[in-house]
């Protein structure tokens, strides 16, 4: 199985849940459950996370 890498800029918008700015059949091609990991994880334990 081969796992698919996506840019940094794709986990952010989802991080910051601005997903809607990236195209539908792009979003559309991403598994449910890596959104689902990239929604779940801390990203404030990242030095200057939006601050």
């Amino acid at each position: 199985m081969i796992k698919n890498k996506y840019d940094t800029s794709v986990i952010f918008l989802y991080a910051i849940g601005k997903e809607n700015l990236l195209p539908t059949e792009f979003r559309k091609k991403i598994p449910y459950s890596t959104i689902s990991s990239w929604r779940k994880t801390n990203y404030s334990i990242y030095y200057n996370f939006l601050s």
